[in-house]
């Protein structure tokens, strides 16, 4: 397995700041139909086979709204984060498939506010995730005709070619999904599984202890083992009182969100930021001098 990495992060966030940093709306991905589609992306292209909503099994419990702390309202226009893995697999692909879709479909339960989005009523005083019977995760299935061992290889690889590979979270003015997933076919067993997830709710390693435990459900759905629960460790902790905030800074981020090309703008859409259209990525390898 070989992944790359997108990350927006901010180093240091005060009013000021807020007050200066300048963005456009992020314009809406449209929901494409349920039929074969090329998309366009400068020098690939990627055909959608399939555009579905993968939901938690029946009876999946846990608080319907889980509110926000000053640790996740920060983030909350931010940019999504990319994640995307290569893998190689003998396996035919609609197996592939269909086994990610069981496998995330169970580890949902567990996970089950990733199946939500985030909402910020006028009569709530700070954003929120809630989840519904029937929510789930888009899952995009795709196919591309690009060169795999090109993206994975070393060297340097165009940004325009691995854009296209993770899924786009939608986020409008009044609702925000908090994960998207892409999987990719590039044929020959190989493909690669892009996933965008809101930085409000998945931080790095609440992000890694998903892919752990979705990963953990599909080996053991594959190899026909017993019923697999995610270690204690990766599970996430849905009690809010334990969080305190002496300094008040959760009044100070909600204050500054609400005034941004306020007032009172409770717009859930994304800071809207460009990658220039020649970027290229590329690895080093450190050797012993």
């Amino acid at each position: 397995m070989w992944f790359v990495l997108f990350k927006f992060t901010a180093h240091h966030i005060s009013s000021q700041l807020f007050n200066h940093m300048l963005h456009r709306d992020r314009k809406l991905n449209k929901q494409l139909p349920q039929q074969f589609m090329a998309t366009d992306h400068g020098s690939t292209a990627i055909k959608v086979l399939e555009i579905c909503t993968v939901a938690p099994p029946p009876g999946s419990t846990v608080p319907a709204t889980l509110p926000l702390t000053f640790f996740d309202i920060l983030w909350f226009r931010f940019p999504p984060v990319e994640r995307l893995f290569f893998y190689k697999s003998p396996v035919p692909f609609h197996v592939i498939v269909s086994n990610l879709k069981k496998s995330l479909s169970l580890v949902l339960q567990h996970y089950l506010p990733l199946a939500g989005a985030i909402v910020w009523p006028e009569n709530s005083p700070k954003p929120a995730v809630e989840t519904a019977a029937g929510d789930g995760i888009v899952l995009t299935v795709a196919e591309s005709d690009d060169d795999f061992d090109h993206l994975v290889g070393d060297g340097l690889r165009e940004e325009a070619k691995l854009q296209p590979l993770v899924a786009e979270l939608a986020a409008e003015e009044e609702r925000a999904a908090v994960v998207a997933v892409q999987v990719t076919w590039f044929g020959n067993g190989r493909f690669s599984i892009g996933i965008t997830s809101h930085h409000a709710i998945l931080d790095g390693r609440s992000s890694t202890s998903f892919m752990k435990s979705w990963a953990g459900l599909c080996k053991n759905l594959v190899g026909g083992g017993d019923i697999f629960f995610p270690a204690a460790e990766t599970m996430p902790f849905y009690d809010r009182s334990v969080v305190t905030d002496n300094v008040g800074l959760e009044a100070i981020y909600l204050e500054c969100w609400l005034a941004h090309e306020g007032p009172n703008n409770r717009s859930l859409k994304f800071w809207d930021v460009k990658t220039p259209p020649d970027l290229f990525r590329g690895d080093t390898q450190p050797h012993n001098g």
